[in-house]
């Protein structure tokens, strides 16, 4: 991020943090596990990207490749290795497929996380596997979605000797999700173009449920399943981490990483990647103006357009008024920025208008555009709803 850039944003979030409202920073509220890639944690330890030839990641955690087959079906015998091929996970031997779809339930592998001067083995076992559908009108795709459990884990000892420093060895545990429960694919306020189903006719209830014929999971309802983004990881900011057909990431449902795959921008393409369009959508998502510093918090309604004029169903609810357009972004975030997307007229302060006209004079310095031009480079256009214009 730019000095000057990053010295007002730190300012920003300063002043703010004295009121009820906060921008939330990278390194506070608004960290990948929020606003920017929202992975499973294990032992504190942001599980980012995992590498099925055994590689560590910048993490060093390692996947250890040996799949833990379920012994049924397919699924069966020794020297099964576990794979990732355009957000499907499959069991292989020797590079043939052997197992994959239903016959990966009941399946596991096993990662090693470090810990303090440790190394914790954690197992993951695949417990169910469903379908979710992507958010375009037209051309959607269907995408495999994982229930992962973690059914063991502890210290790595040698065998028959104790684990180190009093650690709990290696071993079972009650099984818990991977990804949180009760998470939504879809933020509260998208909900343009979904059916609303009238739940307690005395009590008013809605449910938002999805147009018909849309095949999968309901994007309103609450899930613990996740995604797997095959092709390229990702940074706490966004920002590729690492490429190749060998690296995946578990993207839990209502993460950054998991919208970016909604939205119809698959890593696994190389052109996705080469031209930026993976990284542009993960800082769109954060509001990563300058690439690093995140200027929005979660459930922040914003409106956005593709470079190629997609339609998608999940914009914000109607009775969301338009406001400024926001900014238009790139791989390495906004190109222009002509209004922050948390200064919204409902918080209902005056004083953030003042605040808001620091920032936009020290954003139009670095960037020195203003208001935003329509340009061939950008990935999305962002506008803010519900917002007072300046």
């Amino acid at each position: 991020m730019p000095a000057r850039l990053f010295v007002t944003a730190c300012a920003i979030a300063s002043a703010l943090a004295a009121t009820t409202v906060s921008i939330r920073v990278a390194g506070a509220g608004c960290n990948a596990y929020r606003c920017g890639g929202n992975t499973p944690i294990l032992w504190g330890t942001f599980i980012r990207g995992l590498s099925t030839t055994g590689e560590a990641n910048a993490e060093r955690v390692v996947l250890r490749p040996e799949l833990i087959p379920s012994g049924t079906g397919t699924c069966a015998g020794t020297d099964i290795k576990l794979a990732s091929v355009d957000g499907r996970l499959q069991g292989v031997r020797d590079g043939v497929e052997v197992c994959a779809d239903a016959a990966l339930v009941g399946s596991a592998f096993d990662l090693d996380v470090p810990y303090k001067a440790l190394t914790m083995r954690v197992r993951v076992l695949i417990s169910e596997i469903r379908t979710v559908s992507t958010w375009e009108v037209e051309g959607a795709t269907v995408l495999p979605t994982y229930r992962f459990e973690v059914v063991a884990n502890g210290a790595i000892a040698a065998p028959g000797e104790p684990p180190p420093d009093g650690a709990r060895p290696f071993g079972p545990v009650t099984p818990s999700p991977l990804c949180q429960e009760t998470e939504r694919w879809m933020e509260r306020w998208q909900n343009d173009g979904l059916v609303p189903v009238l739940e307690t006719p005395s009590g008013g209830l809605i449910r938002w449920d999805n147009p018909p014929g849309t095949v999968g999971q309901q994007w309103q309802q609450g899930t613990d399943h996740a995604l797997i983004v095959s092709g390229e990881t990702y940074t706490e900011t966004g920002s590729s981490a690492a490429i190749g057909q060998q690296w995946f990431q578990i993207a839990c449902a209502g993460s950054a990483i998991a919208k970016m795959r909604l939205l119809g921008i698959d890593p696994w393409e190389p052109r996705a990647v080469a031209g930026g369009l993976t990284t542009a959508t993960l800082k769109m998502m954060g509001a990563r103006y300058g690439g690093d510093v995140a200027f929005t918090r979660p459930g922040t309604p914003v409106r956005w357009e593709r470079w190629d004029a997609r339609r998608f169903y999940g914009g914000p609810a109607r009775e969301f008024a338009p406001g400024p357009s926001e900014a238009t972004w790139t791989r390495s975030g906004a190109a222009c920025v002509d209004h922050l997307r948390l200064m919204r007229a409902s918080l209902g302060s005056r004083w953030l208008t003042w605040v808001e006209g620091i920032a936009l004079v020290s954003l139009a310095r670095e960037y020195r555009l203003r208001p935003c031009p329509r340009t061939a480079s950008a990935v999305w256009t962002t506008t803010t709803v519900d917002h007072v214009a300046h």
